[in-house]
């Protein structure tokens, strides 16, 4: 079966439904396994406590980091491939960068040769070009 890109990629199944509502389904299983994965390479790989509450409020918060970032990809990242969880981290979040104010205005200085510089700024660009709810 071609993908978007054009590539062949072979499946083999035992059910009788069409071909297109299979791989759908394959490819939407396909996202969830890659949803676990990245859950498991972040808050999911420790839990903090022994209680049940406690580590029950962890994976909510896990959670909701995950789908935060997500949406920081597919919003502030548009026509780029979505990446796993630790790129992302490595890329926008975990800025070798300082902040400082001036004439009651703040500056974000970044390193003059850092790769990821132009995809954080326009990152940043359309996150803040989103409309206000009220």
């Amino acid at each position: 079966m071609p993908n978007s890109s054009g590539a062949q990629h072979p499946f083999i199944t035992n059910r009788t439904e069409a071909l297109e509502i299979v791989e759908a389904e394959h490819r939407q299983h396909a996202v969830v396994e890659l949803t676990i994965r990245d859950l498991k390479d972040q808050a999911l790989a420790h839990f903090p406590s022994g209680q049940f509450n406690a580590n029950s409020a962890w994976t909510v918060i896990a959670a909701i980091a995950h789908n935060l970032q997500r949406w920081t990809s597919l919003i502030g990242l548009q026509g780029q491939t979505v990446r796993t969880a630790r790129t992302l981290r490595r890329r926008l979040l975990q800025i070798p960068g300082r902040q400082t104010r001036s004439g009651r205005k703040w500056t974000l200085h970044l390193p003059a040769r850092w790769p990821w510089q132009h995809d954080f700024t326009s990152a940043l660009a359309r996150i803040r070009a989103l409309p206000e709810l009220t």
